[in-house]
């Protein structure tokens, strides 16, 4: 602890002589500031030591740009306890804790900041409050611990001053993307973990005596008198003992002393390795090698069955050179190489059973992997080829029958030696070949790809038949042709069992103008009836005259619903417009057979009656001035037989007169 321990004081409330003593909320707050908290400080920092008690660990984001910090507690020089809790926030102020805005809830990540060059820095927890004013009757204190990256030197550097705790080592490179370590050698600070002080750890066990369950001392761990460490046990027959979690070896034990002394047997299970003198007085029982870096003193018998200096056998050696090109020399064996530079170093060809390794029969100046049981001088029964000094570094992957490529030894690919390659080859396999070959029609779950050159010449893709309808071929979500597409069969456009040529479930068929988008037209299926609908532009139906256009059933939609500011056509206005047909005999002109026709011509007839380019007429326009004309007359006609009855009423004779009605009756 930087400071000495604060006197601690607290109020009284009660006195025995006189009763309770009367206080206020001041008399708490006194006691909170000085001996409730002072109390816990001095607790913290004389029984414990500065660091992280539990939690705030911290890793990189996924984009390398950030680091972020876990919930957890930490004590400070002065035994304050930091707490960053999942719930609160966490002050990130670059330069003192409360800066406007730089509160941030969990989680707690403060981003990098590429420079220059690759920096370390120092991720670090302090104490820190914040009043919030809105809480309680005089607001309440809420700790916010203040989170910094702060380079290891320099400018605005981190300061062991015990009041702030180092979580990680962060290394940020120029662009900004961190690293994290816990220590590093060449760093004087490291992430600070928690301890507690004692001069002796009592270590008690579990015990049943006399039928009776507790507790007796097993060891215990302090300070000797002189400094340094003591382990020590209870009775004659403990013992102590090193190992992993659940009884297993680990890895390595080493002791950094300049003398180590061991009292009694010395009974080692494996390698002994020492890189100072080794003493030994008594019997020592090795199931293992012994090697000593420095003196190795015996007093008594070595029983070895092979000692070494430097790598050499002492005593002999299994060989200089032998017969044949075999040589030893300076731990490395060479085969036909008087003077090895590995391990084992053979000029020419090896083979290990019915492996064959080495230059490669057919041309030397590659190197080869295969079996020896075939006849490796025949260039295509190798299986592994790579260039040595000719094609340097290109590596040839070969069979004389098929390559297989297997996951837990099961094929998932096999390329043939005709070319032809098989993926999935154990499950639902695709086949590429150079010309079909009809897998799809023997199994159904066989898709194919083939090039064809022979019955078909074309690229085919040929489907599996799992669904039970044929061979098929599904793409999903965008098909794009830059040409023609054909097909011999039916199509279907939302349904997966087309009747006809092309069959269309859905709500409309459209044709769009490739050069005026807001023109198309709709074969419309989604109203109460079917229809076809053009927008943007007239709707034509044209045989060039060559065939007539027949249409059953064919209605004009006139309902009152479509229409507005209906008036009657006037008998005059009739006349006027009928007056102004001409009525004509023509042929078209791509007609070859020159076929008579009779109409009109569009550009004589009225506007009213045409469509505004007037080259089209509409014939109920036509049908409904022949009948506003033929209403008229017909109206004239029955006023003069009304004039006629009348005048022949006034000359005949009255006593015809009988007569006449009886004739006109009859």
């Amino acid at each position: 602890m930087t400071n000495p321990p604060e006197v601690l004081k607290r109020n009284r409330y009660f006195i025995e002589s006189g009763g309770e003593v009367p206080h206020t909320s001041r008399d708490h707050a006194d006691d909170m500031q000085e001996f409730h908290l002072p109390l816990m400080n001095i607790h913290q920092a004389f029984l414990h030591d500065v660091g992280i008690a539990g939690g705030l660990e911290v890793n990189v984001t996924s984009d390398g740009q950030a680091v972020e910090v876990q919930p957890g507690v930490a004590v400070d020089e002065n035994g304050r306890l930091i707490v960053l809790s999942p719930d609160g926030k966490a002050d990130v102020s670059l330069s003192e804790p409360g800066e406007a805005d730089r509160q941030i809830d969990s989680p707690f990540r403060l981003d990098t900041v590429a420079g220059e060059t690759t920096l370390d820095v120092y991720l670090t927890i302090q104490f820190a409050e914040r009043l919030r004013l809105a809480e309680g009757v005089g607001g309440k204190l809420e700790q916010t611990p203040w989170l910094r990256l702060q380079p290891v030197a320099g400018a605005g550097a981190f300061v062991d001053d015990g009041s702030a705790i180092i979580l990680a080592i962060v290394t940020v490179d120029a662009d900004g993307v961190a690293t994290l370590r816990e220590q590093d050698p060449a760093l004087p600070q490291e992430r600070e973990l928690m301890g507690s002080f004692t001069s002796e750890l009592r270590i008690r066990r579990a015990v049943t005596t006399a039928g009776q369950v507790g507790q007796t001392l097993s060891a215990n761990i302090g300070a000797e008198t002189e400094g340094g460490l003591r382990v020590s046990v209870q009775e004659a027959t403990d013992a102590v003992r090193f190992n992993r979690t659940g009884g297993d070896a680990f890895a390595s034990f080493e002791v950094q002393a300049d003398v180590t002394q061991l009292r009694g047997s010395l009974n080692v299970r494996g390698d002994q390795e020492n890189q100072g003198s080794l003493r030994v007085t008594g019997v020592t029982d090795l199931a293992g090698d012994v090697r000593a870096a420095a003196n190795l003193q015996v007093t008594g018998t070595i029983d070895a069955s092979d000692i070494r200096q430097n790598g050499v056998p002492i005593v002999g050696s299994q060989w200089d050179t032998i017969g044949g090109g075999i040589t030893f020399t300076g731990g490395n064996v060479g085969i036909g190489n008087p003077a090895p530079a590995e391990r084992l170093d053979v000029t020419g060809r090896i083979k290990s059973g019915a492996l064959s390794i080495g230059p490669w029969p057919p041309n030397p100046r590659y190197v080869f992997f295969g079996a020896g049981t075939l006849n490796q001088s025949d260039a295509g029964n190798y299986a592994l080829l790579q260039g040595a000094s000719d094609s340097v570094g290109v590596t040839f992957l070969n069979s004389p029958e098929s390559i297989q490529f297997r996951i837990r030894n099961v094929d998932q690919m096999v390329l043939h030696k005709d070319g032809e390659l098989k993926i999935l080859a154990n499950t639902n396999s695709v086949h590429f070949t150079s010309s079909w070959r009809g897998y799809p029609d023997g199994v159904i779950n066989r898709a194919e790809i083939s090039n064809d050159t022979g019955t078909y010449k074309t690229l085919m893709i040929v489907g599996n038949k799992s669904a039970g309808l044929g061979r098929r071929v599904s793409v999903w979500d965008r098909l794009e042709v830059n040409g023609t597409l054909s097909t011999t069969g039916v199509v279907g456009i939302g349904t997966s069992w087309p009747q006809v040529s092309l069959h269309v479930v859905g709500n409309r068929i459209r044709l769009t103008n490739a050069g005026l988008a807001h023109r198309y037209v709709d074969l419309r299926a989604d109203g109460s009836a079917l229809d076809l609908e053009s927008r943007g532009g007239d709707l034509y139906i044209n045989n060039h005259g060559l065939t007539y256009t027949r249409i059953r059933n064919f209605v004009n939609i006139s309902s009152r619903d479509f229409k507005d500011q209906i008036v009657d056509l006037s008998a005059a206005e009739a006349l006027e417009l009928f007056g102004r047909l001409r009525a004509v005999k023509y042929h078209h002109k791509d007609d070859p057979n020159q076929r008579q026709q009779i109409g009109f011509v569009a550009e004589e007839l009225p506007s009213l009656l045409t469509t505004p380019d007037q080259k089209a007429y509409k014939p109920t326009d036509i049908l409904a001035i022949l009948t506003m004309v033929i209403q008229s007359q017909q109206a004239q006609i029955q006023d003069l037989l009304k004039i006629k009855d009348t005048a022949k009423a006034a000359t005949t004779p009255n006593n015809t007169k009988g007569t006449d009605e009886h004739a006109r009756t009859v």
